[in-house]
């Protein structure tokens, strides 16, 4: 049934709420891993501690396939597995490598 949500759900109707176990997802993210570089792994053991329900790492996967897809969380590859990070966290690195990239220059004149 939570597939089926996830699937048929419109990209401009974002359920937040914690009826649903995307919005959970969600709201689980935006709290523990704000600042943080993340695996499915992590997300599935802290919703597991969260909400005391299990959980498939593979539904896990595909929610935060859903989200790379609606642009809410950036991923890159890390060996065998996927490293996942809020926008938000992905500007501020970027920000800080062109900081160190600037001040190498000044320092190499």
């Amino acid at each position: 049934m939570d597939m089926y949500e996830l699937l048929a759900q419109d990209d401009k109707e974002r359920t937040t709420d914690e009826e649903s176990v995307f919005g959970r997802i969600r709201i689980l993210i935006d709290e523990q891993f704000t600042f943080k570089k993340f695996t499915s792994d992590q997300v599935r053991d802290a919703f597991q501690d969260r909400y005391n329900q299990p959980i498939k790492l593979a539904e896990i996967s595909t929610y935060l396939a859903r989200m790379t897809d609606l642009q809410e969380v950036n991923r890159v590859r890390r060996g065998r597995k996927w490293l996942y990070t809020l926008p938000s966290l992905t500007a501020a690195s970027q920000a800080i490598d062109d900081r160190r990239a600037q001040f190498r220059r000044i320092i190499e004149r």
